[in-house]
Formats: structure tokens, sequence, C-alpha cells
């Protein structure tokens, strides 16, 4: 199973955000999935994403949502979805769901 968890960033001139959210889940898939292959990727930055959406397509994408940036998260999910119905979308963070759309379950 390929995983690939985002953060996008909007290039804030001069400022590189860091992502430790997606960092901290994936160490912990990495940590506690052993008997399962799973191949992880993450990335900040717009093109890599599409990239991997384009050549290395994982099943799993989740993507960490703020206000600003959940314009480009959607995006991410169409186009993902555009290429492969099947792959699985998340979205998540501290967030969520702002700016999707999407409402919580109470």
């Amino acid at each position: 199973m390929k995983i690939v968890f985002v953060q996008p960033n909007v290039g804030f001139k001069g400022h590189t955000w860091e992502a430790l959210g997606i960092g901290y889940i994936a160490a912990y898939l990495k940590h506690n999935i052993k008997n399962f292959n799973v191949e992880i990727e993450l990335t900040t930055t717009t093109k890599k994403v599409f990239d991997l959406l384009d050549n290395w397509k994982p099943d799993v994408i989740g993507i960490s949502n703020y206000v600003w940036n959940s314009a480009l998260s959607n995006a991410i999910c169409k186009y993902a979805k555009k290429l492969n119905p099947n792959t699985l979308t998340i979205l998540g963070g501290p967030e969520f769901p702002a700016g999707t759309g999407a409402r919580t379950i109470e």
C-alpha cells in the first residue's frame, strides 16, 4: 500500500512551514505496522504531490487541512479521484473542516 501525507503550503514568501503532524503519523505507521507492506511519502510542495499522484499512484492520500490551504486541499483530492476513483482521500488537522464544505458529525 502506498500512502502520501501532504501539508500543502501555498508558498508564503520567505517561509517554510514544518509538517510535524504528518511526520508523526508517518513515523507511527512505520513503527507499528509490521506485517503490512506500506510505503510512505511526505510532502509540503504542490509540485511534488501532483508528481506523486501522476507517477507514484498512492492508494491513500492524507492531507493536513487549514483555512489557508483548503482550496488547494480540495483540488488535490479532486485530482486524485479523477486519476483513480478508488484512492482514499482523507482530510484532517487542526482546522478541519474549515473551508472544505464538509460538516462534522455531532
